[in-house]
């Protein structure tokens, strides 16, 4: 899991190291197994332009947070997993090709390419089996 820090990570990192496991080289906090990583704004890009509230909780628009996946899981065969993060938002959330007007001209493309692939593997889903996104009913 992600978290963007905005505030300077020595302050927060702190914090975290005095509540349980902190790895301050990988910037890691492992949390009952999971592992959570802490984005300074240095690599949060690019940078979120929205921003809503959820349960009292600061969080990135969808666009922007795609926007911010697609970038690192681009940048990295490691990162496969962001990629397939992108193609569970899109799903879920049900994105067609409008949805591109959001996203970061640079990211267009490979936006395109995973909603294509989505459509695309859902398509020859018969009506019983669920509409394009893979949902049913």
């Amino acid at each position: 899991m992600d978290v963007f820090v905005p505030e300077p990570l020595a302050n927060f990192a702190e914090h975290l190291r005095l509540a349980g496991d902190f790895d301050p080289q990988r910037r890691e906090f492992i949390r009952q197994q999971v592992p959570v990583h802490l984005i300074p704004p240095s690599q949060a890009l690019p940078t979120s332009r929205e921003f809503t509230v959820i349960d009292d909780v600061r969080t990135v628009s969808l666009a922007d947070l795609i926007n911010l996946i697609l970038h690192s899981g681009s940048r990295s065969v490691l990162r496969a997993q962001d990629l397939a993060d992108v193609i569970a938002l899109i799903r879920v959330n049900r994105l067609d090709g409008r949805f591109v007007t959001r996203v970061n001209k640079r990211l267009g493309p490979e936006f395109r390419r995973l909603l294509a692939a989505v459509l695309i593997s859902q398509k020859n889903r018969s009506a019983d089996d669920g509409d394009a996104y893979g949902h049913r009913g």
